[in-house]
């Protein structure tokens, strides 16, 4: 279906190509710069809430791509050279041909069968898209219909930037974000210059009644400190071994919130019960002030 829609193939109609010294003095001549800056061909178009988004194919290494890739505030040296591997596509709003992003997809050779595998090889846009831009990079991965790249860095960006993730039964699809309450241990080595270290993380499922984030900066502390005394609690055994040479474990930096961005293994992150709101930061905080 991908390739029906002009997705991939035709790779020597997009490739960028070395112009000699005469063809650019005969198209001078004319006054015809059109086959030197071949323009962006129309694959299609998708619907969000707010409007429709139009795909383009765009001709490598050309001025259109270059000058869409730097208004998003990215840049990229393209070197795809070889045949029918690649092809960069752009989501742009219908109305004023801005662009919200750019996509690139790639047939990649699987040794050793040689079986040739079309995916998603690259997702390039700004780092907090707007929920326009994101909605219409779900609705365009959708309508490509090609999966994430196994070697590529893209269904970790997505789901970070995007909230867009990928399963074999779902295909592209929209989860609600989910952040885990990270806190984060260290000890060094003070016989070596520079000093090595050794660090040791426990991750929990955040817990209502102790939220880090709060805006009652007394609860926040109070919530952080909860955290680090479970997180003693939940050290594995095999990790508090001392080790030659080493300091004890101590806690580094703050207790923070982290966002999963794949699939949480079984026995990765800590579920503790939530305690009794009467015993919970705000009982604590009025107690007494924080050291």
């Amino acid at each position: 279906m991908s390739i029906a829609r002009g997705v991939l193939g035709d790779y020597e109609a997009f490739a960028p190509r070395e112009w000699t010294v005469d063809e650019l003095v005969e198209m001078a001549l004319r006054g015809d710069e059109t086959e030197i800056e071949r323009t962006s061909v129309t694959l299609g178009s998708v619907e969000t809430s707010s409007g429709r988004i139009r795909l383009v194919r765009y001709q490598l290494r050309s001025r259109e791509l270059d000058e869409d890739m730097k208004s998003l505030g990215l840049s990229r040296t393209y070197l795809l050279d070889a045949p029918r591997i690649s092809s960069v596509i752009g989501l742009l709003e219908e109305e004023t041909a801005s662009p919200l992003a750019v996509v690139e997809a790639l047939v990649r050779r699987c040794a050793p069968d040689g079986v040739e595998k079309p995916e998603i090889h690259a997702v390039w846009m700004t780092e907090s898209p707007s929920p326009r831009a994101s909605e219409a990079v779900l609705n365009a991965l959708s309508f490509i219909g090609l999966p994430p790249g196994r070697r590529s860095d893209v269904k970790r960006m997505l789901a970070l930037r995007a909230d867009i993730w990928h399963d074999d039964d779902k295909g592209w699809h929209r989860r609600d974000p989910e952040f885990l309450v990270r806190v984060r241990f260290r000890r060094s080595c003070f016989y070596c210059d520079p000093v090595p270290t050794e660090t040791f993380e426990v991750l929990f499922r955040p817990v209502a009644s102790r939220p880090i984030d709060s805006a009652d900066k007394e609860i926040a502390y109070r919530s952080r400190r909860w955290y680090e005394e479970e997180a003693w609690d939940h050290f594995p055994d095999q990790a508090r071994q001392m080790r030659p040479g080493y300091s004890d474990w101590l806690t580094a930096g703050d207790v923070e919130l982290v966002k999963a961005v794949g699939r949480l293994p079984d026995g990765l992150v800590v579920k503790i019960p939530d305690p009794s709101p009467a015993h919970g930061p705000q009982a604590a905080a009025a107690s007494g002030p924080s050291p």
